[in-house]
């Protein structure tokens, strides 16, 4: 059984993990703007003439003194960048869940330093590990589902809205951290 610093280090740990692997991708998106606009070039080197290339990618043979060899360049999709980007909404999203469960665990972690619940909704609820658990579960999958049928229609709300959610739960979660770390 871990000691409790190292049970924090270790939730710390994930929750990082998840935030950083949640955000890679929107900051990659951002990067390759920056970039040159040249396409993107795989060459393959054929053993044999029976080979399928996809239908989109533009082909040809090149002889270079060295075997015959076929090179195909497959064009580079088009993705929405800046508020309607996918890449962001679901970046936000997995943050989302990810302060989700640091609001659990700071929540835990108060009421075990003595602090009560203010909340009124989730006071019963907060007692209870499995209940609080299956309810930040429930409102990170809940939330999750109506910010991805918001964006269908206003993919830019979609964000403002996740954007606000996280904002609100960064607080909350540093709170209930202040809060536990007065209970020692």
């Amino acid at each position: 059984m871990l000691s409790t610093p190292a049970r924090h280090v270790r939730a710390f740990a994930s929750t990082a993990v998840l935030l950083i692997w949640g955000a890679a991708p929107a900051l990659a998106a951002d990067r390759t703007e920056q970039w040159p606009t040249v396409k993107p070039e795989v060459t393959v080197t054929l053993a044999a003439a029976d080979v399928f290339v996809p239908s989109a990618a533009s082909t040809k043979i090149v002889f270079d003194g060295q075997a015959p060899r076929t090179v195909f360049t497959m064009p580079r999709t088009r993705e929405r960048r800046g508020l309607d980007s996918p890449v962001l909404r679901r970046s936000l999203i997995v943050s989302f869940g990810a302060l989700q469960a640091l609001d659990a665990h700071s929540t835990m972690k108060a009421l075990k330093g003595g602090a009560r619940e203010t909340n009124p909704a989730m006071g019963a609820i907060a007692s209870n590990r499995t209940a609080l658990l299956a309810v930040k579960a429930g409102t990170a999958a809940a939330t999750a589902y109506f910010a991805e049928r918001l964006s269908r229609k206003n993919p830019k709300r979609a964000i403002v809205l996740m954007a606000v959610l996280n904002s609100a739960y960064v607080a909350i979660v540093a709170h209930n951290y202040r809060v536990a770390g007065r209970g020692r």
